[in-house]
């Protein structure tokens, strides 16, 4: 290596090119090595222009190196040679990323290299000057790194090559004559800082135990997460036939949804998805049920237990249906399946709060009476849940019940794209119109429920709420009441409309309903019943439908257009077959528009 040009020299050499010249050897470069420059651009395309050009420099570098090493102009890398090389790149990254950073400095120094270590150390060397003078390519020291490592492995691959098993150390040494100093705790930090190795990279934190949490739901939480902790150590280790395509996967999926940043998805999202979710090809199975295969006789009873469950759960919609304040617990439901949970509240803000009606999108893992939530929720209002459901639907389609986790867990991507669009400002819609009833309430229609306990008793209680005597009333063949139908008519003298329908009431064995159009007169129906009919009426629930639901469920109605054109047709049918309904009708509304216009 003495006798030719070194990485050093070469870069160096580059520095005095012109422009021209730069931009020639770049392009007669790029068809020559194909899957190296795209190993330069491709890796390092989220860390900026400027990593991008810095990376390129040193693979030109590295080229010219390996053409004086050879004596010929080295071979083309394949793109299969790449892959390798930023496989083997990178998990000795994540290796280091593990330890304690001293640790790591040495691991790092004294790796036996399978990379020609001097140059390595050159282009190390390269990286950091760099990032002392500019401040953009501090961020991407790391993934600088992995790239020029893995462009050097896949050259020596391509081309033969076997360097010597030697370290970085080593290479230093020989570079300086003479063994590197040990750091002391007071020394300037090797990584080229600034700072006192102390304050650095010898920085040691004393270890902190995991929290024990101060609840048992917390404990619970963290008895999961310890094992999905294992299983995430497992993922970084593992080297078998489905880790290029697992890395490969994985590095796709940051890319496209940058998991943890402002703008992209959940940490908690991607990493359950990684775990547990993606099925590899040669494996037939996730890193999760790898790792129970391979060391979950190891584990103790509860944990195997733990890691079914982790394995077994999914991400989905869940409404919340109530709040368990005194036990600390929420029930939630499955959209669209239906099935029920019951959550244990732990320490996050969004698990520990909520509301009845909203909305979760999470992963719930345990039993379905005693779960916690495996992801920080996301949140939705009740009123999406309509459109919330219909993806849903459409994501599922008739899949069978037992099918139901296995497509979710394929859907994760989609999931991942929904929640960053959802999260983005919609466009503004025009306000819908301010509609009332005639009492000036805002319209919302309301059902209240009742059991009764005699449908006569109640007839003969309300039967007066409709002046002209009730309009419907059904009975059995020994004369008593089964069923009838109370039009609760009042009277507002002085108004247009004198007589105004308030509600309608609906009487069958046991069960009384009561259908108003507002909040208001919900509440003044409730009030009349309790006067009325006191213990004898017990209400059991009351329904909400805001108009917005009923007019989006109306709209996707398949049959909207055929019930409109059923119901022009039976109108016109009454008309024809009875003229005195539309000279009557003709008569009342002249009427009404006079005495409007006289108020």
């Amino acid at each position: 290596m003495t006798d030719r040009p070194t990485l050093v020299e070469t870069w160096n050499t580059m520095a005095s090119w012109s422009k021209e010249r730069a931009h020639r050897e770049v392009e007669a470069f790029i068809p020559r090595q194909p899957a190296v420059t795209a190993l330069a651009m491709a890796y390092l395309e989220d860390q900026g222009a400027d990593a991008q050009g810095l990376a390129m420099q040193l693979v030109l570098a590295l080229d010219a190196v390996y053409a004086g090493l050879l004596g010929r102009a080295p071979r083309q890398v394949r793109q299969q040679d790449v892959e390798r090389a930023l496989d083997e790149a990178e998990r000795a990254f994540l290796e280091l990323g593990e330890m304690e950073p001293e640790l790591a400095l040495r691991r790092m120094l004294h790796r036996r290299e399978t990379a020609a270590p001097e140059v390595l150390a050159d282009a190390l060397d390269a990286i950091m000057t760099h990032a002392e003078d500019e401040p953009a390519i501090r961020k991407s020291i790391g993934p600088l790194f992995v790239a020029v490592k893995a462009a050097m492995l896949a050259y020596e691959r391509a081309n033969g090559l076997r360097a010597q098993a030697s370290s970085l150390a080593a290479a230093r040494e020989a570079r300086g004559g003479a063994p590197l100093a040990k750091v002391g705790r007071n020394d300037a930090c090797p990584c080229g800082s600034g700072a006192k190795f102390k304050r650095c990279c010898g920085t040691r934190p004393a270890a902190q135990p995991p929290p024990v949490g101060d609840t048992a739901a917390e404990r619970h939480f963290l008895e999961y997460l310890n094992v999905a902790k294992r299983v995430l150590l497992f993922q970084q280790r593992f080297d078998g036939k489905d880790a290029p395509w697992l890395r490969r996967q994985n590095r796709d999926f940051e890319r496209r949804f940058r998991p943890g940043e402002d703008d992209g998805t959940p940490d908690s999202l991607h990493i359950g998805w990684l775990l547990f979710d993606v099925r590899m090809p040669a494996a037939g199975g996730t890193v999760g049920e790898l790792f129970l295969a391979r060391e979950g006789g190891r584990l103790a009873e509860g944990d195997r237990g733990r890691l079914h469950d982790l394995c077994a759960s999914y991400t989905t919609f869940h409404e919340v249906t109530a709040l368990l304040p005194g036990e600390g617990r929420k029930r939630l439901r499955e959209v669209v399946t239906g099935i029920e949970w019951t959550a244990r509240d732990v320490e996050d803000s969004e698990a520990r709060n909520g509301r009845v009606g909203d909305v979760w999108l999470c992963r719930l893992v345990g039993s379905r009476d005693d779960a916690v939530t495996f992801m920080t929720p996301i949140v939705y209002p009740g009123d999406r849940r309509d459109d919330i459901e219909r993806l849903l639907r459409h994501l599922l389609r008739d899949e069978p019940a037992e099918r139901i986790g296995d497509v979710m867990k394929q859907e994760v991507p989609f999931l991942a794209e929904f929640t960053i669009v959802s999260r983005q400002p919609a466009p503004a819609l025009p306000a819908l119109p301010a509609l009332s009833n005639m009492d000036g309430d805002p319209l919302l229609p309301t059902t209240l429920v009742y059991d009764v306990d005699s449908v006569a008793a109640v007839l003969a209680a309300l039967g007066d709420l409709e002046p002209a005597g009730q309009s419907a009333v059904e009975r059995a063949a020994d004369g008593t009441v089964v069923r009838a139908t109370i039009r609760w008519v009042r009277d507002t003298p002085g108004r247009p409309l004198e007589n105004v329908l308030a509600g309608t009431l609906r009487l069958e064995p046991g069960r009384l309903t009561v259908e108003v159009n507002s909040r208001e007169r919900a509440a003044a129906a409730e009030r009349l019943i309790e006067e009325r009919l006191g213990a004898t009426a017990r209400l059991r629930a009351t329904l909400h439908e805001p108009l917005e639901t009923a007019l989006r469920e109306d709209a996707a109605d398949p049959r909207r257009e055929e019930k409109a054109r059923a119901a022009a047709e039976e109108q016109a049918r009454l008309m024809a077959d009875h003229p005195e309904l539309g000279r009557a009708l003709l008569e009342w509304t002249t009427s009404y528009y006079r005495r409007w216009l006289d108020m």
